[in-house]
């Protein structure tokens, strides 16, 4: 592959945010030179130090030396589908482009640089149990499109919120479509769009227990996302002989609570409608292989018998053990914590949802695709 013309732009005293024009694009200057990957530096946004000299000097394809500077080595990080793409920096601070004019598409077409514009973004700020934190809403406005908007969470004006974990996504109905979450501490925009846009931005509630959430995320099985649609469907299943059942209340009960801990007057995450049969899942009483409860990803089943004989390290409940088979099998994790009882330990005290647990919950659902 035939590397295409490059243009080298060199020029004293460049301001943050002038646009360099010399280029058949224009060129954002930004302040935080070389702080991210070659790589991950999208099409036109290009890094620079003070102090260039010269005005301009253009060449081809190979490796140059120019007046007070040292060499600039042109690295292999073209790609033909980009239409402009920083390939190197000088030592010194200079810069080199790669411009993709002279490459074609496959119908031997030219490809066609794109500007880059200005957008305003904004953000309604949400706490993703307790709603709006009206106070805390933003704007940042010109930002350039295809460049990459950080967003630190401590920069926030939100008070009692986790400082590490926070979820953005686009402002389309109830929920939206995930556009970033992230559990360390900055959220992001990667890629401004060409337009102003609105977004909801969903903060976590300080001291939840979201990190045992976190152990199933970073598996390589990837659990703590949806099982299930966000509207899911189930009936009452009960398996095995009588005895083993539950009672249809008790299956009402405990789902109604999921239902409500994902159900928000500001929007809701999700919903479960009973059916007489069929659905997503069943939800009922079994043998659970001789175990207080068990789960696959189309049954949450509970022991009743078993239940009783059970004390881990405490006294449970049915409807406990049964909220902890449904979290699992929706939420696509096995024991919180690691132990056996940890997701009942941690969700529930035996007979209603804790606040640990709606906040768990919620927290799958508003990070989930």
């Amino acid at each position: 592959m035939k590397i295409p013309r490059t243009l080298i732009l060199k020029k004293p005293d460049y301001q943050e945010g002038e646009v360099i024009t010399q280029a058949k694009i224009p060129i954002l200057v930004h302040k935080n030179t070389l702080q991210q990957p070659l790589e991950d530096i999208t099409e036109h946004e290009i890094r620079i130090k003070k102090g260039l000299t010269k005005d301009k000097t253009i060449v081809d394809g190979k490796t140059y030396t120019g007046r007070k500077q040292k060499k600039i080595i042109l690295a292999e990080q073209y790609k033909p589908n980009n239409l402009i793409k920083i390939i190197s920096y000088a030592t010194i601070g200079l810069f080199t482009i790669i411009n993709s004019q002279n490459c074609s598409k496959n119908n031997g077409t030219p490809n066609t640089p794109t500007t880059p514009v200005q957008a305003n973004l904004s953000f309604e700020v949400y706490n993703h149990t307790k709603g709006r934190i009206t106070n805390a809403d933003f704007r940042k406005e010109g930002v350039w499109s295809e460049t990459r908007l950080e967003i630190p969470i401590n920069e926030i004006n939100a008070t009692g919120i986790d400082s590490l974990r926070g979820v953005i996504r686009t402002n389309q109905g109830d929920i939206g479509t995930l556009e970033y979450f992230t559990k360390d501490g900055t959220l992001a925009i990667p890629n401004t769009p060409r337009k102003d846009t609105h977004y909801k931005l969903y903060l976590m509630n300080a001291g939840a227990r979201y990190d045992l959430i976190d152990e199933w995320k970073d598996k390589p099985d990837h659990g703590g996302i949806l099982e299930h649609p966000r509207d899911a469907s189930w009936h009452l299943e009960n398996q095995d002989e009588p005895k083993y059942h539950i009672q249809e209340n008790i299956a009402n009960y405990v789902m109604n609570q999921f239902t409500n801990a994902i159900s928000h007057n500001w929007g809701n995450y999700g919903s479960f409608t009973k059916l007489e049969s069929g659905g997503n899942f069943g939800v009922g009483g079994g043998k659970c292989g001789g175990d207080a409860g068990t789960h696959n990803a189309i049954w949450a089943g509970v022991n009743p018998i078993e239940t009783l004989n059970l004390i881990i390290p405490h006294p449970i409940t049915v409807k406990g053990v049964l909220y902890e088979e449904v979290a699992e099998l929706l939420n696509r994790h096995g024991d919180l914590g690691g132990f056996d009882g940890g997701t009942y330990d941690n969700i529930t005290d035996g007979i209603n949802l804790t606040q640990n647990g709606i906040d768990l919950i919620n927290y799958v659902y508003i990070t989930s695709n």
